[in-house]
């Protein structure tokens, strides 16, 4: 055997090492693939959810502050100090 011959023979047997082991991480990734389709299935799910509740709580918010600007209007013209600058300076932040 030539030593180009015995090159050539380390090279294939590599890349045939390497397909192998290409082949043997490709039957994990198709094992593998149902349960990251569920979690990503769920995932997205609660994410739903949540956008959700974010939905409602900032309507909920909204509504708040209108009412407590209406309250602190009708204090205001009876003369009566009513001030939280929290809750506007939260709503204002979101």
């Amino acid at each position: 055997m030539v030593a180009g011959d015995l090159l050539a023979e380390i090279d294939k047997r590599d890349l045939e090492a390497k397909l192998a082991a290409a082949r043997t991480d490709l039957v994990q990734a198709k094992t593998m693939l149902p349960e990251i389709e569920t979690k990503l299935s769920k995932a997205q799910a609660e994410l739903e959810t949540a956008e959700s509740r974010m939905f409602y709580r900032d309507k909920q918010l909204t509504e708040a502050i209108s009412d407590y600007q209406y309250i602190s209007k009708i204090r205001t013209k009876k003369g009566v100090s009513c001030f939280a600058p929290a809750l506007l300076e939260n709503k204002k932040r979101v």
